[in-house]
């Protein structure tokens, strides 16, 4: 496997993991926060490829809700 799909994939769970335990309907986090959340675990990440990667968990079946810029 290369590095470049692995870190994708580590990117892709880390995302995940943020998401689950962050957020929940009544608790949305916007993109700098998340943004700031992956940066804090060593992980680089553009609004535009943040925006693509939530993309691409829903369309794995992981329902993301956008509610006014922020996700849950």
């Amino acid at each position: 496997m290369k590095a470049d799909a692995s870190l994708q994939k580590i990117k892709l769970l880390v995302l995940y993991d943020i998401l689950y335990r962050y957020t929940d309907e009544e608790h949305p986090l916007n993109t700098d926060e998340i943004i700031e959340l992956l940066t804090e675990k060593s992980i680089r990440v553009t609004r535009k490829v943040l925006r693509e990667d939530i993309k691409l968990l829903n369309a794995c079946g992981y329902e993301v809700m956008e509610i006014k810029k922020k996700f849950y």
